[in-house]
């Protein structure tokens, strides 16, 4: 999903349905028209980096 909660638009872009404004700068993520206004969800899903019910996970086991 675009924000990792349940229910979320699944798009394999997440900020697919974010606007751009230059109300959001400074931001992380900026275009040609602004930068692009995040959800707090999104800002919590990424900085979990993708895995926000169990946090950062400290090894992969393969």
């Amino acid at each position: 999903t675009i924000d990792g909660q349940p229910g979320s638009p699944k798009k394999m872009l997440m900020f697919a349905n974010n606007r751009t404004s230059p109300n959001c700068c400074p931001g992380t993520f900026s275009t040609s028209t602004g930068c692009v206004c995040t959800t707090e969800n999104q800002r919590d899903f990424i900085a979990g980096r993708g895995d926000i019910v169990n946090g950062v996970k400290d090894e992969i086991e393969v």
